[in-house]
């Protein structure tokens, strides 16, 4: 049984699972925002909000200088970046400094492809560098619509002039064997198509019955 011995251990040997926290710590006071699983998140929070309480109270005293070196000495022992201890003290503790406690957000994300680990994001609450709102752009002008206009009348398609004026003259046309039907130019005048055969046929017989008339007359 594991009485009093609280944590994970994260599958790890003491000295990884310690260098795994430093650099999850070291990343989170950073970025103030990072993403990881939510084993790692919980066991990162336990660490950092223990800094960040020790940063806070040391910039409070201000009466024993001593105080903030040591605090600085303790955050040492697992933060190495000397940026990121300098930001801790200068920037996070004083912003922190109305705050009782709870100073990370946790957040699920869900399961990772892959292995199926559950994801979230840990991030300092007072920073929201996740959750900034979006600037707002400038409305479009609206646009004024324009009056509908009114419908231009058409005249009568092709189709309707075929109906109307073609299609009676070719009946009419049918007893005619001269011609073979009836066209309408692109200026609206109507035309009558001859058919070449026909009108050679109907000369041919027009000249043999004259020549047929002039033998009789001189007999």
């Amino acid at each position: 049984m594991r009485h009093r011995k609280s944590g994970r251990k994260l599958k790890r040997t003491a000295s990884h699972r310690r260098a795994t926290l430093a650099a999850l710590s070291t990343a989170l006071l950073r970025h103030k925002r990072i993403t990881t699983t939510v084993a790692k998140a919980k066991e990162t929070r336990m660490v950092v909000e223990k800094m960040i309480t020790r940063a806070k109270n040391a910039v409070a005293d201000t009466s024993v200088p001593a105080t903030g070196v040591h605090a600085r000495r303790e955050v040492g022992r697992m933060i190495k970046d000397r940026e990121v201890i300098g930001e801790l003290f200068a920037t996070i503790a004083p912003k922190v400094a109305g705050r009782a406690g709870g100073y990370t957000r946790i957040v699920k994300l869900g399961q990772r492809y892959g292995d199926g680990a559950e994801m979230a994001v840990i991030e300092l609450v007072d920073f929201n560098a996740g959750q900034e709102p979006a600037e707002k752009k400038p409305a479009a002008p609206k646009k004024i619509k324009q009056a509908a206009k009114p419908p231009v009348p058409k005249g009568p398609s092709v189709f309707a002039q075929e109906e109307a004026i073609i299609k009676p003259i070719n009946r009419f046309l049918d007893g005619l064997a001269i011609y073979t039907g009836v066209t309408i130019s692109g200026d609206g005048k109507v035309r009558l198509v001859l058919n070449p055969l026909k009108v050679f046929e109907e000369e041919t017989r027009t000249l043999m019955i004259t020549q047929a008339e002039e033998e009789t007359f001189e007999g």
